[in-house]
């Protein structure tokens, strides 16, 4: 998984320098046709307008580029916060082989990276009613066997309340269970909520501004030098070491200007989106989590496994499940439920 997050990410950065160069070409395309490199064929000059264009590319796309390195420094700085919050473990556990007893499929999920994927957690779910004999699954539907739901865990009750004639309330499951299943691991002491570390923002923003603040006092004092007849000998004689000055800090000042703002708004939105941190408990569990996903993927097959093998192999099928290994029983689980719709 982490390698195609990798290989997409390349893919990307290739195809927006593909798109600088382009960008960059179709700009000297215009300049040299316009006649402004008529009579001028050396290196010297063509390797100065291929600049030029390129810092015009990257400034007609600063906002872009600004965002995206904004999102990625707030995203970046609020996972070291929360990291700082969460109260450290001894563990170190490279294999755990035992059933995490009292956990629902969907707190196991949460707890591993803080999200609610929506058509595992259910998939998990709903196996983990069929092992607790709350449901049977058939080939064309799911058919519930007994209500009773004392040993179910919040999350599992919510899940089986929806299901109706075979089929779920998908609108209602997607609304609330992100909630509840955050909810249910604040109850048993795996989560807690999260500090908001305004001063670590506060601090980070001023460091940002004050750059881009001399960044603009310099470019203001640059363009008054310029502008003043008595300097003008002098912007003559330098004038080649002028522009470029001028080219590189004029898209820096938009840079910070667009980095400072999405800075700002993508760390609050993720405080506010993010509201939990593990618990030292919770911290327990999830190096537990980590040791189990390198068991079954080290030692057992469960990948090739099918709904039917659940007898055989319990809650280690739902943990397959939960973790990505089997894509097969998430898809067979929606197969049969998108049948009666």
């Amino acid at each position: 998984m982490n390698f195609k997050k990798k290989k997409f990410k390349i893919i990307i950065n290739i195809l927006f320098i593909l798109y600088l160069l382009g960008l960059t070409f179709f700009i000297m395309f215009n300049i040299f046709n316009n006649g402004n490199g008529s009579g001028n064929d050396s290196i010297w000059y063509f390797g100065g307008v291929f600049l030029f264009s390129f810092l015009l590319a990257i400034l007609m796309n600063s906002p872009f580029i600004a965002i995206f390195i904004a999102v990625k420094a707030g995203t970046k700085h609020f996972g070291e916060d929360a990291k700082k919050q969460e109260l450290p473990t001894d563990e170190n556990i490279k294999y755990f082989r035992e059933i995490l007893k009292n956990v629902s499929p969907a707190v196991i999920s949460y707890i591993d990276d803080y999200k609610f994927d929506y058509y595992n957690d259910i998939a998990a779910t709903i196996l983990s009613l069929k092992l607790k004999k709350k449901l049977s699954i058939t080939d064309n539907e799911i058919i519930i066997m007994n209500d009773n739901t004392d040993n179910l865990t919040i999350s599992e009750i919510f899940v089986f309340d929806t299901i109706k004639n075979g089929k779920l309330d998908e609108a209602k499951l997607i609304s609330q269970l992100p909630a509840i299943i955050s909810h249910e691991a604040e109850l048993r002491g795996l989560v807690e909520k999260r500090k908001f570390m305004l001063g670590n923002l506060i601090k980070r923003v001023i460091g940002l501004s004050l750059t881009w603040i001399v960044l603009l006092l310099s470019f203001i004092n640059l363009i008054n030098f310029l502008s003043n007849p008595v300097n003008k000998e002098i912007v003559e004689a330098s004038i080649i070491y002028i522009i470029p000055i001028i080219l590189i800090i004029t898209p820096l000042i938009f840079l910070f200007s667009y980095f400072i703002l999405s800075y700002i708004i993508t760390y609050i939105v993720k405080n506010l989106t993010q509201r939990f941190i593990r618990t030292k408990v919770g911290n327990e569990l999830n190096t537990k989590i980590g040791g189990l996903k390198n068991f079954l993927d080290d030692f057992t097959s469960l990948d090739q496994k099918q709904i039917e093998h659940i007898k055989q192999w319990d809650e280690f099928l739902i943990y397959s499940v939960i973790f990505k290994q089997n894509k097969q029983i998430v898809e067979d689980v929606w197969s049969i439920l998108k049948k009666k719709k």
